[in-house]
C-alpha cells in the first residue's frame, strides 16, 4: 500500500538524486545513512551521484533511516515499437 510512510521513486536512473534530496531536505548527513546502513561513506557517495544502485536490502535500510517503512519505485517502460 502506498501511503505517507512510502518513499516513491519516480525515476530509477536518478534513484540517487531522490535520496540525496530527501536527505537533505530532513537535514540528515551522509554518516547518518551509513550508521544506519552499514555502508560505506564511499558508496553514499556513489549512489547519490547515480554512478552505482543500491541493492534492494540496502535501499530498504536507507529508506527507513530517512523515515520511511517502504519504497516503490515506478518504472516507465517504452517499447520503440512505432507500428502501434
Amino acid at each position: 500500500m502506498i501511503d505517507e510512510n512510502t518513499l516513491i521513486i519516480s525515476n530509477l536512473d536518478e534513484i540517487g538524486t531522490t535520496l540525496k534530496n530527501v536527505r537533505l531536505d530532513q537535514g540528515k548527513t551522509r554518516q547518518d545513512v551509513v550508521d544506519g546502513c552499514n555502508i560505506s561513506l564511499n558508496t553514499i557517495g556513489l549512489v547519490e551521484n547515480n554512478k552505482v544502485k543500491p541493492s534492494l536490502p540496502t535501499l530498504h535500510e536507507w529508506v527507513k533511516v530517512l523515515g520511511y517503512k517502504s519504497v516503490c519505485i515506478r518504472f516507465h517502460y517504452e517499447s520503440g515499437d512505432t507500428n502501434d
